[in-house]
């Protein structure tokens, strides 16, 4: 239909059109005007349209010149058709994500004063040290000679990672303690709220469904990093959690604290079974490999 696909600055206009009318209408508390019943429909109409659009040009932008060239690179095709790689940079960004968010909330703390950008720097500290093991562990695995030692060493990783795992449960108590007495939380203004929330669902599915195909100690460096992002991914449920109790729920104080004790103590148990799971599989999976050395030299 040639209404799904309208010219490249329909498009465009549409889009300027669509994100003014967003903005007015949430920045002024319009979201039962006509305005706001008008720009909802042609909002999602021009998502709806800019989607399709941007599927065609990918789609024909893979018989161009300058695509084939960069596929044909062997670092890029690489990263296409190699998970276990593609894992790795995936690893290298999320560490450098971290490090900088460690350094920002521990600033705020001090600046501030406040507890709860220290519980926050900390929590993102102890997943950056996760990552950065990780990282030296990839490292090091390069370096072991035979499939043997490698599997070895990356379930002995594996098992240090569940380790300190349990110590990110530390951190992320200390974060929850604070929602919960202090009534702390996230806040988004306006239309933000909703953008953050389809995004952190997003990234909640994407986490578990990474989670359950790498359940398997195929890789156990890369189902490591899997759980990292899983345990990432509920912590960012819960910040959201407190920013909609903030955005909706502003006068009942008691309402959120419950609910945001309920929430955080799911995660804690979540993240403690992920931790004990990590560390028995890893166990069992040495003592396995050990008894069939054994038999093995008899």
């Amino acid at each position: 239909m040639r209404m799904m696909r309208p010219h490249f600055l329909i498009i465009l206009w549409l889009a300027i059109f669509s994100a003014a009318a967003l903005i007015y209408v949430f920045s002024n508390g319009m979201e039962k005007t006509a305005i706001a019943y008008i720009a909802y429909p042609v909002s999602a109409y021009t998502l709806t349209v800019a989607v399709i659009a941007c599927t065609d040009a990918v789609k024909s932008s893979k018989n161009s010149t300058i695509v084939q060239r960069a596929l044909n690179r062997p670092i890029v095709n690489r990263y296409l058709n190699d998970t276990v790689f593609r894992g790795e940079v995936a690893l290298y960004f999320s560490l450098a994500i971290n490090l900088i968010y460690v350094i920002f909330k521990l600033t705020m703390g001090i600046m501030y004063d406040s507890l709860w950008f220290v519980a926050l720097a900390a929590y993102y500290a102890v997943l950056s040290i996760m990552r950065v093991r990780l990282v030296k562990a990839v490292r090091k695995d390069d370096e072991q000679e035979t499939a043997r030692e490698k599997i070895i060493c990356e379930l002995k990783e594996y098992r240090n990672i569940g380790f300190l795992m349990l110590l990110l449960n530390a951190a992320m108590f200390g974060v929850i303690y604070q929602v919960i007495s202090n009534d702390m939380g996230y806040e988004y203004p306006g239309y933000i709220i909703y953008v953050t929330a389809v995004y952190v669902f997003y990234m909640l599915v994407k986490a578990s469904v990474n989670l359950l195909k790498h359940r398997r100690l195929n890789n156990p460096l890369l189902s490591a990093s899997k759980f990292i992002t899983f345990a990432g991914a509920l912590m960012s449920m819960l910040a959201l959690q407190t920013a909609m109790l903030f955005r909706f729920g502003a006068d009942n104080v008691a309402f959120r604290r419950l609910m945001n004790a309920l929430s955080g103590s799911v995660v804690l148990i979540v993240i403690i079974a992920s931790a004990v799971y990590m560390i028995a599989t890893a166990n069992y999976q040495l003592k396995k490999r050990r008894n069939r050395k054994r038999r093995n030299r008899r």
